[in-house]
This record gives structure tokens, sequence and C-alpha cells, in this order.
């Protein structure tokens, strides 16, 4: 990309301002102190813009924000370009009015040459046509005017607003929003490489990454009232032990975490093949119902199509007899009105009979596809129950797995987790391949103890209350 030198003189002339060598570039400058990124975040943002170097007669300007080099159009371009763009927004509106006037004048005399129409044909048309046409071509150079005024106005705008100012609120934004926000919107920044996205030294990243760290425990591991579906989900979400997150936020994965980043990739491949295996089963059985309604729907029309075709023969045998007498030339009016009483009535009685006949065949396959309704929605409740059973042990083994990691983190030794005592009959063969469901082999067990973890110790592995699975198949892990 090649840019004009900052020693140059302005440009003369109203340049556009969104053009790629006008963005504002960040870059990476002094290594951050951890312990002071929240007072400076705490210091007004005035405070703590430094300007580095901007000429009289430079396009460019450096300023320093926090730990960061900034390099953008200088404050004097800026003003240059302002005062060139007011220019032609003062043109364009001078002309627009004049447009205005001329577009006014040339309907008055459209007018006119209408009202001499009367009076002097000839006169009448000329003018009209000439004040016609003359009002249509203002109104066209009227519009190009006003879009040419509201061109410079957005112009006016955008070199009007301060780029350095502009950098520092998106910092101070996104420092308030967190980590979280910073990783999803990829505002780290390379050392020693510019950027018009990014924002934040790598440092500052790595602190904001442990701090939200921190946060995320606490919140988590904090009793509350939450309940299971959301404390997983909140889990799920932005978790920073994910080697994603962490990666991203530390610059490398500790050795010591490495296991723990390992336990989260095994309980995330769980989880999601529990609730992919449970959405697929649904899908199935919605499926199944539907193939079961359609083929009952159309063996009951297989079993009515004699009915109709014998209905509607008759209908027609009748139609014909109808109008057999409304077509004779030699037939009365009242010959004509009996036979469409007639008809009327056969017709009547036909439709009644063939209901009756009928009636027993659709009420016997209504009652097969209700049936076949009724076991889908059962199916699907069940389901749903089953999933929300299982989330009881998903919570657990999440809970644990973070209370572990919180404790590795603080570098206070890391014991893997036995994914195993929760997911007891997860097997490497997807659910929906799998035997139907069987009810659980085991009563409920209260629990004897709580141990640091927040689970029970239960004397044996919990039990999934009839998951999908045969008790009999071969278990995963150790």
């Amino acid at each position: 990309m090649s840019v004009t030198s900052a020693t140059e003189s302005f440009i003369d002339g109203a340049e556009l301002f969104d053009q790629e060598k006008y963005q504002t570039t960040v870059t990476t400058s002094l290594d951050p102190d951890p312990t002071q990124i929240e007072q400076a975040f705490n210091t007004p943002l005035s405070q703590r813009i430094i300007q580095i170097h901007s000429y009289r007669d430079s396009i460019y300007g450096e300023w320093r924000l926090d730990d960061v080099l900034i390099r953008c159009p200088s404050e004097a371009f800026r003003k240059h370009q302002k005062q060139q763009w007011s220019a032609l927004k003062n043109e364009a509106e001078e002309r627009g009015w004049w447009w205005t006037v001329t577009a006014i004048g040339s309907g008055a005399l459209a007018g006119a040459g209408g009202v001499l129409l009367a009076l002097d044909k000839q006169l009448g048309s000329v003018l009209l046509i000439v004040g016609a046409i003359a009002a249509i071509a203002s109104l066209i150079f009227m519009a190009k005017e006003n879009a040419s005024f509201n061109q410079a106005h957005a112009q006016i705008v955008k070199w009007d607003a301060d780029p350095v100012r502009k950098v520092g609120d998106a910092r101070n934004e996104a420092h308030n929003k967190g980590f979280p926000y910073i990783y999803e919107k990829n505002l780290k920044l390379e050392k020693g490489k510019s950027s018009t996205t990014a924002l934040f030294h790598p440092l500052q990243v790595q602190y904001e990454y442990k701090k939200y760290f921190e946060s995320f425990c606490k919140k988590l591991l904090d009793r509350s009232t939450l309940a299971h579906a959301d404390w997983m989900n909140l889990f799920r979400s932005y978790n920073p032990v994910s080697s994603d997150l962490m990666l991203y936020g530390l610059g490398h994965i500790p050795e010591h975490m490495k296991p723990v980043v390992d336990d989260l990739t095994n309980l995330r491949s769980r989880l999601d093949d529990i609730s992919t295996s449970y959405d697929q089963l649904k899908s199935d059985v919605r499926e199944t119902a539907y193939k079961r309604i359609e083929s009952n729907k159309k063996m009951r029309t297989d079993e009515l199509k004699p009915y109709v075709d014998a209905r509607d023969a008759d209908i027609r045998k009748a139609e014909a007899d109808r109008n057999k007498v409304l077509n004779d030339p030699f037939a009365n009016e009242k010959q004509r009105q009996e036979a469409r009483k007639a008809f009327n009535t056969l017709k009547e009685t036909i439709e009644d009979n063939y209901t009756r006949s009928v009636r027993p065949i659709n009420k016997k396959y209504e009652k097969e596809i209700q049936k076949a309704e009724q076991e889908r929605d059962t199916h699907i409740t069940q389901l749903s129950d089953q999933k929300l059973s299982q989330l009881n042990n998903n919570f657990i083994a999440a809970r644990e797995l973070l209370v572990r990691a919180k404790d590795a983190w603080d570098n206070k030794g890391y014991t893997p987790v036995n994914f195993q005592r929760y997911f007891p009959y997860q097997t490497t063969q997807p659910a929906w391949t799998q035997p139907p469901f069987h009810p659980s082999l085991y009563p409920p067990v209260l629990p004897t103890d709580n141990n640091r973890f927040g689970h029970f110790d239960y004397g044996r592995p919990p039990q999934q209350q009839g998951f999908f699975v045969l008790p009999s198949a071969p278990a995963l892990g150790s």
C-alpha cells in the first residue's frame, strides 16, 4: 500500500474520507504494566493521549494512547478537508436554491400555458411544453445538487470526528466489556504490526484474560440460585479453560494447564454427543411418525376409492338425467324445476349414503393417525425428560472440572476428572443407532455425602435414568 508522505503539502481540493490511505492504524508501543492498567483506564481519556508529532503541513500525525501508537490524518489536514467540503456544500446549496426557483418559475410558465390553451391554442401549447420541459430539467438538477449537498455534509461529519478519541472510546468500551468481547472482535495487536481494527497490546490482552478467568470461576463456583441449565449455558459460553481462549489470551497453553484443557475438550465432546444424540433421536421419532401418518392416509385413500368412484358415478348419472330434461326443447319450466329438484334430492341422498358407508373406514384410520401422533408426542416428551435428567450429571461433572481447573490455575496441582462415573453408558456408537429405550435398571439412590466438588457420593456411579443405551454397552474411559 502506497500512501502520501507525512511531509508533503496538503492535496488541493476535497478528499473522500473513506480511503485506505486515510485509515487510522494502531501499533504496539510500550509494554503495559499490569499493575497500572486499571488506573490508566480510570483516568480521563484526554489525559491519556500524548501527541508525538503533527507538523503544520503534515497530512498525518502520531499520538500515543496508553501503550499503543496511533497514526491518522492530522488535525490540520482534517481542518483543511472540512473547509474544502464546506465550500462544496455552500456551492451545492446555492445552486440548489437557484434550480428550485427555476423549477417554480418553469412550473408557473407551464401553468400559464395551460390557461392560455383556451384563448390561444398555439401560444398556450408552446408555453406549456417549454415550461414543463424546463421544470423537469430543473427538478433533475435540483436533485443532483441536493445529493452533492448531502455528500458534502456527510464528509464534513466524518472529517470532523477525532480519530484518536474514537480509538480511545473503543478501547474503553472493550476494556469495560472484558475479554470475551476482545476475543470475539479480535482486538489483539501483533507486535510490530499496525492494524486498522485491533486495539490492544498482547500483554494487556493477557491481563484481560487472567482477570476474566478469575471472575468466570468466582461467578460459577460461588453458590447461587442459577438453574442447572443456565449454569451449563454459562459454563459452555466463552469458557477460559478452552484451548482457543487460552491460546488467544496467554499466547500459549501453560504446561500445568494442558491436562485441564484436555479434560474440558473431553467433556465438551461428551456433552455435544449427548445433545446431538437426543436431537437426532427426536428428529427420527418425528420422521417415523410422519411416515406412519402418511402411510395411513394413503391406505385410507386407497380403501375409500371404490366408494368415491361409486358416489361420483351415481352423481354423474343423476346430472345426465337432469341435463336431459333441461336441454329438451319441448320441456316446460315446471318440468325443468322438477328435474332440478329431483337431482338435488338424489345428490343429497347419494352423499349421505357415501358418508354413512365410509364412516367406519375414516374412524379406523383417524384412530391410527391419532395413535401415531400421541405416541410421537409421548416419545418426544420422554426424550426431553431423559435429557433433563442427564443435565444433573452434566452439571456435577462440569462443576467438578471447574473446581479442579481453578486449583491448577492457582498452582495447587491437578487430578484428572473421571468422567465415566457421570456418563456410565456412553459409547462410541451414536445414540440413534443404539438399541431402543430401556428404563433404568436401578431405582434412584439418595445421596449419602456431599464432597468439596459439589456432587454426591452415592456408593456407586450415578446411573443415567433410562439413557437410550443398553446397560451392557461397553464403557469409555477408565
